[in-house]
């Protein structure tokens, strides 16, 4: 069932066939790889009594009148997909209008006939998302298939750098690079290289004069940008959303007057040392090393109450557990409201413990999941600015921010609002410092 429509089935099943698959089989085996199979499909509609008992339930004359009927470009689409390996779920999704919409994909039958590759392009964050690859082998078919049956205008795909093929590479090189290496950009120079690499079919010679005449088809998807000694980088179109919401609200939270309040934070941090030791224990006098370090830690935790926003850094035993237990034991902040973070359930568990709020925290996929901007079934964190947002929490703590992706970050700052103090804890300053500021170097730094 290879041949030039190798996704005969769903498509057929799409359309409304009830046993579009197995049609599809009995179709194919009529003929060799050249077989075409729609002139044989048109005649089954018109004498169904040929086909086996099995085919012939529920063929009828109404399917037969809305083949015959199909608008042309109704029908180019179906053909089209039937070219792309899909399963029945994808096919369904994008030959049928209303599920297109209730899968977010705004596109018309038109759009997708003038560009094939949108069929990768917007259903790359699906659930079940068609493949790249899926698509480039339906639209770059062996030589023998393609002279057989070449794909009709306006789906036409005459050059391996046609700039709808380039632009799909791009966004998938762009994805992966994301998704496996945790790059938000990528130099232009190394989305050269990785397409030229790519095992392609034909190969897609990517270069960087190239780009040159593509500026204005990449928009809005990618998004060209200018990083360290005015280097060419691409960027997702989400990720150029997900840093500027970053840079605006970190940098408004910079700016903006200090928590008012005085507190003793020297007896504050003594409490929350006191609370940790054994009492039944003779107390002995601290040491002038431990007098010093409990005097840095009050600084600190006046710190951590004033600021709108700050990032608590130190290995383990510095004293962090301490600061965020004192912290958490001030009333005007219990009052108001105090929101524990943690991108693992273990984190979650190890910073109820280290706070003193036991049972109170919550994972970030847990938090934004009931805020909209969580999809537990792809894994994907998203910024959403119609969705509610969470104002309960005057005081929001989130631990292990070193693993935070970049998207993580914008969907937790977009879904709080009414927060007085912001504390991002993590053990490594330069993995903190590259989620909180507007990254200016390459990947590799």
């Amino acid at each position: 069932m290879r041949g030039a429509f190798p996704g005969l089935g769903a498509a057929l099943n799409a359309f409304g066939f009830p046993h579009g698959n197995l049609l599809a089989w009995y179709l194919s085996s009529q003929g060799g790889e050249n077989f075409d199979p729609w002139p044989a499909l048109a005649d089954v509609l018109k004498k169904p009594d040929g086909l086996p008992g099995y085919l012939r339930d529920g063929i009828g004359d109404t399917l037969r009148k809305k083949w015959e009927k199909l608008p042309s470009e109704r029908r180019a689409l179906l053909m089209l997909l039937a070219r792309f390996n899909l399963t029945d779920a994808q096919a369904l999704r994008w030959y049928q209008p209303t599920k297109r919409e209730q899968a977010g994909i705004e596109l018309s039958d038109a759009a997708i006939l003038a560009n094939p590759y949108l069929v990768y392009e917007d259903d790359r964050l699906q659930v079940d998302p068609v493949a790249f690859e899926i698509v480039d082998r339906g639209v770059f078919p062996p030589e023998s298939i393609r002279a057989a049956f070449p794909l009709p205008k306006p789906s036409l795909v005459r050059e391996a750098i046609d700039d709808r093929r380039v632009r799909a590479a791009m966004l998938l090189t762009l994805e992966e690079a994301a998704r496996t290496e945790g790059h938000t950009y990528l130099m232009a120079t190394w989305v050269v290289q990785r397409i030229r690499d790519r095992a392609l079919q034909p190969e897609c010679p990517l270069d960087m004069d190239t780009f040159s005449i593509m500026e204005d088809c990449l928009v809005p998807k990618i998004a060209s940008i200018q990083v360290k000694d005015g280097l060419l980088a691409f960027q997702l179109d989400r990720y150029v959303d997900t840093s500027t919401l970053i840079k605006s609200k970190i940098g408004k939270r910079k700016l903006r007057k200090a928590n008012p309040g005085e507190h003793d934070w020297a007896a504050l941090v003594d409490a929350a040392i006191d609370a940790t030791k054994d009492q039944s224990a003779p107390k002995a006098k601290p040491s002038t090393r431990d007098l010093a370090a409990r005097k840095e830690k009050s600084a600190a935790l006046e710190v951590l109450y004033k600021a709108g926003i700050s990032v608590l850094m130190g290995a383990a035993g510095t004293g962090k557990s301490t600061l965020l237990k004192a912290l958490c034991s001030i009333d005007s902040v219990k009052k108001k409201g105090i929101l524990l973070l943690a991108p693992t359930g273990k984190a979650r568990v190890r910073l109820e413990q280290t706070s003193g709020m036991a049972g109170q925290g919550k994972t970030v996929a847990q938090f934004l999941n009931g805020l909209d901007r969580y999809d537990g079934k792809t894994g994907r964190y998203y910024i959403n600015e119609s969705a509610d947002r969470s104002a309960v929490h005057a005081t929001v703590i989130i631990d292990e921010c070193s693993m935070l992706t970049e998207e993580q970050l914008a969907a937790l700052l977009d879904a709080v609002e009414s927060v007085d103090r912001l504390v991002l804890v993590g053990d490594r300053v330069c993995d903190i410092e590259v989620k909180v500021r507007r990254r200016g170097d390459p990947p590799s730094s």
